[in-house]
């Protein structure tokens, strides 16, 4: 979102490091819009303003025609009790006097000692809109720059048109993964044992036992007596 023009006393535009390095701590809060609102009051326009010492405030509406009943509050520590009021009117702070613009847009607060303050701290006041059109943004650190003749910073408004918020659609629920069938091993035919080989009968050495029974034999002969 674009921040708001900021102009000096010669009407020359400035940025926002101007505005700081000027003014000190200045804090701009932009409003949300709830579901179901298409308006807000947005801060536009900070001017540079010497003078009375009189915080002005000014609204006008999307055409920039000045917008006269607008309820504006300025809010300070010390400040009386605000009273309650229902959204989407802004509530930005529970302390604060208020009242209504005149036919020019314009409403005028009056300020003391106590608003007075020097960079780059920032002033003790704080501005916004409450009006059932819409919420508001919020300016703060508001006040009179001290040594000077009561230099401050206007403040100028304006009721635009914000558009719808989109739905966010129903969260849906993570998909779950397909169950896939376990996985089975394959069936494998059963391991038969290896054929044992034929016993082969024990090869015997005829040679040698036909010599063994020649020898018993002429053993036999030998210490036998014949009849």
């Amino acid at each position: 979102m674009d921040m708001p023009k900021v102009y000096d006393q010669q009407g020359q535009e400035q940025d926002w490091n101007w505005l700081t390095t000027n003014f000190g701590a200045i804090l701009l809060e932009r409003a949300e819009i709830p579901e179901g609102v298409n308006q807000a009051y947005r801060i536009v326009k900070l001017q540079d303003a010497e003078g009375p010492a009189v915080q002005v405030v000014n609204v006008v509406d999307q055409t920039g025609t000045p917008q006269a009943g607008i309820t504006v509050v300025r809010h300070w520590p010390d400040a009386p009790q605000l009273p309650h009021w229902p959204p989407p009117i802004s509530t930005w702070r529970d302390k604060g006097v208020y009242g209504r613009t005149n036919v020019e847009g314009n409403i005028g607060f009056g300020m003391g000692f106590g608003d007075y303050y020097f960079a780059p701290g920032g002033g003790a006041s704080a501005i916004w809109v409450a009006h059932e059109a819409g919420p508001s943004d919020l300016i703060a650190g508001l006040g009179m720059l001290g040594g000077t003749k009561h230099r401050h910073l206007e403040v100028y408004y304006q009721l635009v048109d914000v558009p719808a918020q989109p739905e966010e659609p129903p969260e849906e629920p993570p998909e779950e993964p397909p169950v896939e069938p376990p996985i089975e091993p394959p069936i494998e035919p059963p391991i038969e044992p290896p054929e044992e080989p034929p016993v082969q009968p024990p090869q015997r050495n005829w040679e040698a036992l036909l010599a063994k029974l020649d020898t018993i034999i002429d053993l036999l002969e030998k210490y036998v007596p014949e009849e």
